[in-house]
């Protein structure tokens, strides 16, 4: 059985049934098996970022067994290599999973409830992304925005050298081979998006 906390936006909310639906004390889902339950918190990347400036983000995830980031558009004052020395740290002891939006979310949340009935959450720790084997977490979230993929973000990543010179530099990628006018337009309308999803969703802070 599947709990999430009433307190989460409307677009993942409206996804679960009402007796789904309640207050949670800790993490933003809660999933219930025949022997055990885990918690599972949610963060938009922003939340995740300022989180991670307060200083909080290690006491919340004391809390939860599993974090879940979604990766709904990109902030642009991000130190994105920051960002990926922390969670190669966490991913020691705490699974992370990518999601690109709600419905994406909503679908993971359910994967975890049948790894825990069937005995497999073992082998949950890997990214829901479609990327090649043993990609580079950095170029894994390049991967996942729209149109680009592994392939591209390869190529993305070896042209800037880092995180922060690629996400700060979307109009110079027709400078990349193989990225043409409409992968750069796809990535500015998602970041164009990035105001609606922040009044949607609540704040972790």
């Amino acid at each position: 059985m599947i709990f999430v906390d009433r307190r989460e936006p409307h677009g993942i909310l409206k996804l679960f049934e009402k007796d789904q639906i309640t207050t949670l004390e800790f993490g933003d889902f809660k999933i219930v098996g025949e022997d055990k339950s885990l918690l599972v918190e949610r963060k938009t990347i922003t939340d995740m970022w300022n989180s991670l400036k307060s200083g909080r983000l290690n006491m919340q995830l004391t809390m939860v067994d599993i974090l879940v980031i979604e990766y709904v558009y990109i902030p642009r004052k991000i130190d994105w290599e920051r960002i990926y020395d922390v969670m190669s740290g966490l991913s020691m002891h705490h699974p992370i999973i990518w999601t690109r939006h709600h419905l994406h979310t909503y679908k993971a949340i359910q994967r975890i409830e049948r790894k825990l009935n069937d005995g497999t959450l073992g082998t949950l720790r890997v990214p829901i992304v479609q990327t090649s084997p043993g990609l580079d977490d950095r170029i894994a979230i390049l991967a996942m925005l729209p149109n680009v993929g592994a392939q591209r973000a390869e190529a993305i990543f070896s042209h800037y050298g880092n995180l922060n010179e690629a996400l700060n530099n979307i109009d110079n990628w027709k400078d990349v081979d193989g990225v043409g006018p409409r992968t750069i337009a796809k990535v500015k309308e998602l970041l164009a998006d990035g105001s609606q999803v922040r009044k949607e969703g609540r704040s972790s802070l």
